[in-house]
């Protein structure tokens, strides 16, 4: 998968910015000519979050989030993450199943 963080943006958006409800984490990536790979990218967030800083260190992209830590997004877990929530869509999903699968698939250990 191609993962430049020099060509990426990361920004957390709300479908619905005056109510602040369906919170996701929009990337855009540019690629350069004649390569395939993911260009946009909307990953669901829990509700509850309140994202405190969203950006790179490395390859590692870190969403801090207050009083739920920091969570890990890069080459080797954006794709079962992403696979994850998208399946969960159209479930009854809600704000606890979207928790767990952050937590499950980028929570990272405090400290």
């Amino acid at each position: 998968m191609i993962w430049r963080p020099e060509n990426i943006t990361a920004q957390i958006r709300a479908d619905n910015v005056y109510l602040k409800i369906g919170k996701y984490l929009h990337l855009e990536q540019k690629l350069e000519p004649g390569e395939c790979g993911w260009i946009k990218s909307k990953l669901k967030i829990p509700e509850s979050w309140t994202v405190l800083d969203v950006s790179f260190h490395g390859d590692d992209l870190i969403l801090d989030v207050k009083d739920y830590g920091k969570y890990l997004i890069n080459p080797s877990n954006k794709g079962p993450l992403s696979y994850a929530i998208h399946s969960a869509k159209g479930k009854e999903a809600n704000n606890q199943k979207f928790e767990d699968i952050w937590n499950e698939h980028a929570k990272m250990p405090p400290g």
